[in-house]
């Protein structure tokens, strides 16, 4: 029997809301539903029933609930068991990842990690985001897309911020939008990554109002570091990542944030692996690094 699934059974009754299991679990609700929906299919079974807003197990569904939670806590036993040691963490992890974060995780995750579990190998593939619609020979997946497939697990880890940027020379040629509007009148570094074209760039204020500008594009790229160069070398204004900016300030690279750092763009990420009975330790181990290192990036939100 399928353990992902059986444990997602066990956190609907736990919350007894596929709402709220859905946010536990970091994945999407109708996904859920699915996975629910087929699991009562192998069992022939009704196991649980709306009732006042959330669900209640039938009879069926509160004795799979005890089997299930003892071949959880069993199996959870075994692997422990099985690969309780660093040096028996072996093999490979096929890691896609979009190549503007290739460098950051590197240094932050992987090196470290490859640090700690010298037998693992990592396979890094980087590419565009607009086209990582499909896991492919993946195993692991770090994408601001989640793909349509009920086969996935997606772990929304972050939303990022990116704030829009000009080097002085730039201001002093062109002046100072001080609003959003303003941007149509200035020369914008796009990102040609993104599954749409860039004609529009989406901001909020942190007041909570939002809104979208169109722009002209007066140059395009699919690297953040291009863009970051383009913008260093006052050719226009890019809307960069808070990682980016964090590097670059620390080589004493000179530019502003625009609009006192008040107006940005955000843009969620997830962590994404398939839903299998089992998923090898090193798997396991390479997502929970992962999932500390985004948590600690929520910790620095804000702190430009």
């Amino acid at each position: 029997m399928d353990l992902d699934t059986l444990r997602m059974f066990v956190a609907v009754a736990k919350f007894k809301s596929i709402t709220q299991a859905a946010i536990d679990l970091d994945i999407s609700q109708p996904a859920l539903s699915r996975r629910l929906k087929g699991l009562e299919a192998k069992v022939g079974a009704t196991l649980m029933q709306r009732s006042g807003g959330g669900v209640e197990l039938t009879p069926q569904g509160r004795l799979l609930l005890e089997t299930a939670e003892t071949m959880l806590e069993e199996f959870e036993k075994i692997t422990e068991a099985i690969s309780s040691h660093k040096d028996d963490v072996k093999g490979s992890i096929a890691v896609c990842l979009p190549h503007p974060m290739s460098r950051w995780l590197t240094e932050e995750v992987f090196i470290p990690f490859t640090t700690d579990y010298p037998e693992v190998r990592l396979d890094l593939i980087t590419t565009n985001p607009k086209t990582m619609t499909k896991m492919g020979q993946c195993d692991v997946m770090v994408s601001p897309i989640t793909p349509d497939d009920p086969d996935l697990i997606a772990r929304y880890q972050h939303t990022f911020r990116r704030y829009f940027c000009a080097s002085s020379e730039y201001l002093q040629q062109f002046g100072r939008p001080l609003l959003p509007q303003d941007l149509a009148r200035h020369r914008c570094i796009t990102n040609v990554s993104v599954q749409k074209e860039e004609k529009h760039w989406e901001w909020q204020h942190s007041n909570g109002s939002c809104g979208s500008q169109q722009i002209q594009s007066f140059i395009s790229t699919d690297s953040v570091d291009i863009a970051m160069q383009w913008m260093l070398a006052g050719k226009g204004i890019a809307s960069l990542p808070e990682s980016q900016i964090r590097l670059y300030r620390s080589q004493d690279r000179r530019f502003e944030l625009l609009f006192d750092s008040q107006i940005y763009q955000e843009q969620s990420m997830f962590v994404l692996y398939r839903s299998r009975n089992f998923i090898p330790r090193r798997q396991r181990l390479l997502v929970e690094a992962l999932v500390r290192f985004f948590h600690k990036q929520s910790k620095l939100e804000g702190a430009l």
